[in-house]
């Protein structure tokens, strides 16, 4: 309340509490560190673990750098969910598009692209913090820092250099890269044997309308998995015409005629 019970011709304006701020940034650190700490203390513990994560400094150092990076993303991944939610509430439509889990790399241009706002946004929070109260600016710096950053902070997270780089000196290792399993390993071999055996130039749909084994196995895996074959019936009709006529297939029309049992068991290859 404002205004007490009384008649006051001024309002009485709360008063800003600094203990109280120091505190509640205080349990919003913990909240978020702790969790990672706990984590830390558990692989620490036992000794064959924390080797298999590449020995206690290493992980220690890797649990550090990922607070760091994780803090700076934080701002921006604020503002990507914030724009998302804005254009539900406005009744637009929202793609939330599937992540890129090969090795594709960004360009300057696409980080500045998707990221041109995020900084000059920051750059506007940096200075009206700066005009109203300099003193908050640190307070807010891991905040603007990540916005400020956010070109170059997509454009080398996303670099297998980097990752390379990061592996070779034992960062963010998990026990699967320093001790594979057996089944990791096999699959290693069989996909190393496979690169060998393959054509130049041929990929995924070629090997499987050229290799009896290959068409084999993978009209295996499909029927026991009925619900890959649920494709865009208009991409599998002009798939199936390009290439009965021998036309050049596009990528959605070789991802609906790799799921596409029919197709494939109508043309496969014969047994040398």
């Amino acid at each position: 309340m404002y205004f007490g019970s009384g008649s006051f011709l001024f309002p009485t304006w709360p008063i800003f509490d600094r203990a109280l701020a120091i505190s509640l940034f205080a349990v919003t650190l913990a909240m978020l560190i702790l969790p990672r700490l706990f984590g830390l203390i558990l692989v620490l513990r036992n000794r064959m673990q924390a080797l298999a994560c590449g020995g206690a400094g290493r992980l220690f150092a890797g649990v550090v750098l990922e607070i760091v990076f994780s803090t700076l993303l934080a701002p921006v991944m604020m503002l990507f969910q914030s724009t998302f939610v804005a254009q539900i509430l406005l009744g637009r439509n929202v793609s939330w598009t599937t992540q890129r889990r090969d090795e594709a790399e960004i360009a300057w241009s696409e980080a500045i692209a998707r990221h041109i706002g995020h900084t000059l946004f920051g750059v506007f929070v940096a200075a009206l913090v700066w005009y109203l109260s300099p003193s908050l600016l640190w307070w807010l710096a891991p905040l603007i820092a990540g916005l400020l950053l956010a070109i170059p902070l997509s454009y080398f997270s996303a670099k297998r250099s980097l990752g390379v780089w990061a592996k070779e000196r034992g960062l963010f290792l998990i026990p699967e890269e320093v001790v594979p399993p057996p089944v990791l390993t096999r699959a290693n071999e069989i996909h190393d044997q496979l690169a060998a055996e393959a054509r130049p130039g041929e990929d995924g749909l070629d090997r499987v309308l050229r290799d009896p084994a290959a068409n084999a196995l993978h009209l295996s895996l499909l029927s026991s998995m009925p619900e890959l074959g649920q494709t865009d019936p208009e991409i599998l009709a002009e798939a199936r015409r390009r290439l009965a006529s021998a036309e050049s297939l596009e990528k959605p029309h070789k991802i609906a005629l790799l799921y596409d049992a029919e197709t494939l068991s109508r043309s496969r290859p014969l047994v040398a």
